[in-house]
């Protein structure tokens, strides 16, 4: 039920849609994770919510399976230094696959 919500969200421009969608992006259920994921990488972020992200990764709530996701969505916004602040703490926390480790090492050049 909770990934159908997230991926109605994505539909909403409210801007309680998006605090509802970044509180999926926490979910413990990976499946939820990823559809908030998709939806708020259909939406403008500011700041705060690249910063809410980012929060995943350093409470470790990121699954691996939305790891690649998550540097997708974050990729859009190359003028915020918050991405690059993301990438290189998920390097840092590692293991990750072989091909992500290169795609973040890219990003970070």
């Amino acid at each position: 039920v909770r990934a159908a919500v997230a991926t109605a969200l994505r539909k909403s421009d409210a801007a309680a849609a998006a605090e509802t969608l970044l509180d999926l992006a926490a979910d413990r259920d990976p499946t939820v994770q990823g559809a908030a994921l998709a939806s708020l990488a259909a939406r403008p972020l500011d700041d705060a919510g690249l910063t809410a992200l980012g929060r995943l990764v350093t409470d470790g709530r990121l699954f691996d399976a939305n790891a690649d996701a998550l540097v997708t969505l974050l990729t859009r916004y190359p003028a915020s230094p918050i991405p690059r602040q993301i990438f290189a703490l998920m390097l840092a926390r590692g293991p990750l696959r072989s091909e992500l480790e290169a795609r973040l090492r890219t990003l970070l050049e």
